[in-house]
């Protein structure tokens, strides 16, 4: 199984060449080594020419997969429920993300995407030479707060995370592309639904599930419903504030740190730059508690 670099590699993380020439060598080392199949995790609509440059890069990398001679399967998973969760959690009465709320998204679960590998693996020879979407559900912001208040019985809207966006767009641009460009002025992923629902009805039984994690299901599974949510964020001050205490962080790293550490973290500034966006959002929610 390959899977090109995440968000917790080593800090190229949204470096499409880096990860393209990763993926080639694993795929080389493969195929000399006798590996008799491989399964890779690619990505949905990652064809399409507007895609995102990340998106294109595991294109390049099936097609180096296919010219291989190695017995192959592709997975194109969409974005994951569980990371969105993790950047963007559910607060009282909110429902939040970086899109506008009536652009709808295709999303899968880190569950769904591994159960898929592991049933491709189990049966190696029944998924050769395809290309299956692994997709849970297309849905817009403004529709899992609906669903989400549906669900707790309470009222909930979507609100766009303004901070997150503003910081990914100027330090991650590249996660800005992919998760905001790419999805509202070239409507994001097509993947057909329809290919996981199928393979999903066939699990074998040991999976104990025949079934796909839709929005719903996943606040189920994982306790959006039942628990206290936290308090929303009091908006504008709090990221006032934020924004004051990274631009002195900033600055002292500029003023302080020696030219090695600053030309390392130009050099995997994607890494770094995520690192940032998680601590303005950590800081933000420490502000909201203290200011409570």
């Amino acid at each position: 199984l390959i899977s090109t670099p995440c968000l917790a590699s080593t800090g190229f993380a949204f470096d499409a060449a880096n990860e393209e020439k990763t993926a080639k060598a694993l795929i080389d080392v493969a195929k000399s080594a006798g590996v008799k199949h491989v399964t890779f995790s690619s990505a949905t609509s990652c064809g399409k020419d507007n895609a995102p440059s990340s998106h294109k890069a595991k294109a390049a990398i099936e097609e180096h997969l296919k010219a291989s001679g190695l017995p192959w399967t592709i997975l194109r998973p969409a974005a994951f429920f569980e990371i969105a969760a993790r950047l963007y959690p559910v607060s009282q009465g909110v429902v939040s993300g970086v899109c506008r709320g009536d652009v709808k998204q295709q999303w899968v679960s880190l569950d769904d995407l591994g159960a898929a590998a592991v049933n491709v693996m189990l049966s190696s020879d029944k998924f050769s030479k395809q290309t299956l979407d692994i997709v849970g559900d297309h849905i817009s912001g403004n529709e899992m707060a609906e669903k989400l208040g549906r669900l707790r019985k309470e009222a909930f809207i979507y609100k766009v995370s303004w901070v997150w966006r503003v910081v990914m767009m100027y330090m991650a641009a590249a996660v800005y592309e992919q998760g905001v460009t790419f999805q509202e002025k070239y409507g994001g992923s097509d993947g057909d639904l329809k290919v996981f629902e199928k393979m999903a009805a066939n699990f074998p039984e040991a999976f104990q599930r025949k079934v796909v994690m839709t929005y719903e299901r996943f606040c189920k599974r994982y306790n959006l419903v039942g628990r206290t949510l936290p308090p929303a964020s009091d908006g504008g001050r709090n990221v006032v504030i934020a924004g004051g205490v990274l631009g002195a962080v900033v600055a002292g790293g500029v003023t302080f740190l020696p030219p090695s550490v600053l030309d390392e973290i130009k050099r995997r500034w994607a890494f770094y730059g995520l690192v940032l966006l998680v601590f303005a959002g950590l800081l933000l929610r420490l502000i909201t508690a203290l200011r409570k």
